[in-house]
């Protein structure tokens, strides 16, 4: 079964769309445009992205909008746990003192990358501000695009690398950085096997390279790599590719050659992929412009592992409106099962008294369903009313990243029927546990605190004590939940 996907991203200064019906062993390029417009214009922005989507030949299956790299902070981190919801908790304590933004008002996401020498899981954290968020998403919906994604350009990029590998049969591949040059900025990514390591947007794009100076761009290309190396971001790197036009990218070739001794190859973005095709009206845009790189390889991924960094309440959105078509269903059946129940015996009813009694019992075994569809109804709403004024898990967590000191890490927390909340974790010393259950207490959040134990032990040649924290959450008023 054939999926349409349409790929969207914004640049600083041009709206580019792609779309591509993908098939089992081909994809077909069915449409691709770029248009200018002013980056300082969310207005401009919105319009013309609503008259670019409106020109689509096809309606699509999914919407993925790409953001760019420089509105988002990327960072490597390192745990001993490969279990996802703690490392989530664990990255959520650690932001606190790590980024130039309130916890609360970030979106944050993140991708195992390996395990390091000394066995701990690393990973890297993908953070943008819910005001970038929110402001892409506005974009989609001008457009009349209720559940579109938002993903990094970095990953398209990424993607693109993987999709190579995977259509020209490379098993594993080496560790590659890619130099995405677009129309007014490039992107460096350092990838291998499907991971991005690290990535940088830089100011210095085919504008910048059309006029034979290629010094500060590769100057930036050595300190990204020397970073990378130095911090010991990943695998070190083995080849580079250009993804460009030839004549800009063979200047930039040349200057890195003598500064760098591994491969270099400079490519288009379509160069050797088979499996993709292009519709007559798409290819001239495709073989004038690279821009597409990033969005091209999103979509030629699995979409539904897709890292998307839409807000939650779009998620939330969402699953309202299916579980609202899902109860319309259920009741559009149940009335078209009355109404062929009551039709069926309505054109005997002339005939004789008998199909007029048949009538009455099917109108009768039809009430308790009807009733029970009610009951359904009045459920879902006393189950909103309820969830009104309930304790928002969220808060909780939230309120507890307030409260922990910073030497505090927890390590599970489990949450019962009645609210009560047991916390466990490690700090560095005892000072540091009786510091979180002495907040806890004055928190009006959180009651009958109590210290369940607090144990001393080894871990890497560094003590830490472990400990266990016994709870009740409390509802806004101070009462148990």
């Amino acid at each position: 079964m054939k999926k349409v996907v349409t790929a969207i991203e914004i640049t600083d200064g041009e709206i580019k769309l792609l779309q591509i019906k993908k098939g089992r062993q081909t994809h077909l390029i069915t449409y691709s445009d770029v248009q200018p417009v002013d980056p300082n214009s969310d207005e401009e922005i919105a319009d013309r992205l609503k008259e670019m989507v409106a020109l689509l030949p096809v309606g699509s299956d999914e919407h993925i909008l790409l953001v760019p790299r420089r509105f988002v902070i990327l960072r490597q981190m390192t745990f001993p746990s490969d279990d996802h919801e703690e490392v989530r908790d664990m990255i959520g304590l650690r932001l606190i003192n790590n980024i130039p933004y309130p916890v609360e008002d970030i979106i944050y996401h993140h991708q195992h990358l390996e395990k390091d020498g000394e066995g701990l899981n690393r990973v890297l954290v993908v953070i943008i501000e819910k005001e970038v968020s929110q402001r892409y998403c506005r974009f989609l919906q001008r457009a009349g695009i209720k559940d579109g994604k938002l993903a990094l350009s970095s990953f398209g990029i990424s993607e693109w690398l993987a999709y190579q590998e995977k259509i020209h049969k490379i098993s594993r591949g080496r560790p590659t950085v890619l130099i995405n040059i677009d129309t007014r900025h490039c992107e460096i990514c350092f990838c291998q096997n499907r991971n991005l390591f690290f990535s940088r947007s830089l100011p210095y794009g085919r504008e910048y390279l059309a006029s034979g100076e290629t010094r500060d761009l590769a100057d930036q290309v050595q300190l990204s790599l020397s970073a990378y190396q130095k911090e010991r971001l990943g695998p070190q790197p083995e080849k580079i590719l250009i993804l460009s036009t030839q004549k800009e990218g063979e200047a930039l070739k040349e200057r890195l050659s003598g500064e760098w001794s591994g491969k270099i190859k400079v490519l288009m973005p379509l160069h050797g992929t088979p499996g993709l095709s292009s519709s007559k009206d798409s290819a001239p845009q495709l073989r004038k412009t690279c821009a597409l790189t990033a969005g091209l390889g999103l979509i030629l991924s699995n979409t539904s592992h897709m890292m998307n960094l839409a807000p939650v309440e779009v998620h939330e959105a969402k699953q309202k409106r299916e579980q609202k078509h899902r109860l319309v269903k259920f009741i559009c059946l149940m009335l078209m099962a009355a109404v062929l129940g009551v039709s069926g015996q309505f054109i005997d009813i002339h005939k004789n008294r008998t199909a007029l009694k048949a009538l009455k019992r099917t109108i009768e075994n039809l009430k308790p369903q009807v009733e029970e569809a009610r009951g359904k109804i009045q459920f879902v709403q006393a189950f909103d009313r309820r969830l009104e004024g309930s304790k928002f898990i969220p808060d909780v967590i939230e309120e507890l990243n307030r409260l922990t000191p910073e030497e505090v890490s927890f390590r599970t927390l489990s949450l019962g029927k009645n609210g009560d909340l047991t916390i466990e974790g490690y700090a560095k010393s005892n000072a540091g546990v009786n510091d979180l259950q002495a907040r806890l207490i004055r928190s009006p959040g959180f009651h009958n605190v109590d210290l369940k134990f607090s144990t001393k032990r080894r871990v890497a040649n560094m003590a830490v004590m472990d400990f266990r924290i016994a709870s009740q959450l409390g509802s806004s008023e101070g009462d148990p939940l």
